[in-house]
């Protein structure tokens, strides 16, 4: 049998300016905080979560239906960029 053992650290948290590089624009305010849905797929929702990986870091941004908070697809990049939101 064999046992594999993952060993996570926790990084201090870190508070800067943000991402470098040119901001992109900000989305309307659709939903009003609204984040429920009257039936599958009528609302989906993104965001990018960063995660450490080792020394790397890696940037998750699943679409989630606000029906059920199923997954629908999800994406991921080496790079916090828009591209991964497509």
């Amino acid at each position: 049998m064999v046992v594999e053992e993952f060993f996570f650290e926790v990084a201090e948290e870190v508070f800067g300016d943000g991402v470098e590089g040119e901001a992109g624009t900000t989305a309307g305010n659709v939903l009003d905080r609204d984040f429920t849905a009257p039936a599958p797929n009528t609302k989906w929702v993104t965001d990018i979560t960063e995660f450490r990986v080792g020394t790397s870091k890696i940037y998750l941004s699943p679409i989630i239906d606000l029906f059920d908070r199923s997954v629908v697809s999800y994406s991921w990049s080496t790079r916090p960029d828009q591209e991964v939101c497509r």
